[in-house]
C-alpha cells in the first residue's frame, strides 16, 4: 500500500492549525462532492480521500499517531504495546545493572575500573537475540 500524504491531499502544511484543516477540508469537499459532480468517478475518489484525510487530521490523537508513524498510524497502539512489552521483559530479565560494578567498569581496563569517570562516555549498543 502506497503512502497517502493527508497533508498534501488537503493542500496544507504539517504545522496547519485545526481551523486551517477544517477550512481546507470544507473547500475541497464542496469542490469534489458527488452531488455536485454526478457521474464523475474521479471526483468521487477525491472526495473519499479528502474525507479520510480530514478524519485523521482533525482528530488530535489520530493526527499525532499519523505524524509519528506515517502510513502505519492505524497500528500505533500495537507498536506501543510491543515496545512496552519489550521494555518490561528486558527489565524483568535483569536488563539493568546493580551491585559493585557498573557497565562502564566492565568496559575499562582493570587499572581504570572504579576511577572517577565524570568525563567518560558509556555507549550502550542494543542487540537483538533470537531464541530458537
Amino acid at each position: 500500500m502506497a503512502f497517502i500524504d493527508y497533508y498534501k491531499i488537503l493542500g496544507i502544511e504539517k504545522t496547519a492549525s485545526p481551523a486551517e484543516v477544517k477550512n481546507a477540508y470544507r473547500k475541497l469537499a464542496r469542490k469534489y462532492h458527488p452531488d455536485l459532480n454526478p457521474n464523475n468517478q474521479d471526483a468521487k475518489a477525491n472526495f473519499q480521500q479528502i474525507n479520510e484525510a480530514n478524519e485523521v487530521l482533525s482528530d488530535p490523537v489520530k493526527r499525532k499517531k499519523y505524524d509519528q508513524y506515517g502510513n502505519d498510524w492505524q497500528h500505533a497502539d500495537e507498536f506501543e504495546k510491543q515496545k512496552q512489552q519489550q521494555s518490561q521483559s528486558s527489565a524483568s530479565r535483569g536488563g539493568g545493572f546493580s551491585g559493585g560494578s557498573s557497565q562502564s567498569d566492565l568496559d575499562l581496563p582493570a587499572e581504570r575500573a572504579g576511577e572517577d569517570r565524570q568525563n567518560t562516555e558509556v555507549k550502550i549498543i542494543p542487540q537483538r537475540f533470537t531464541w530458537t
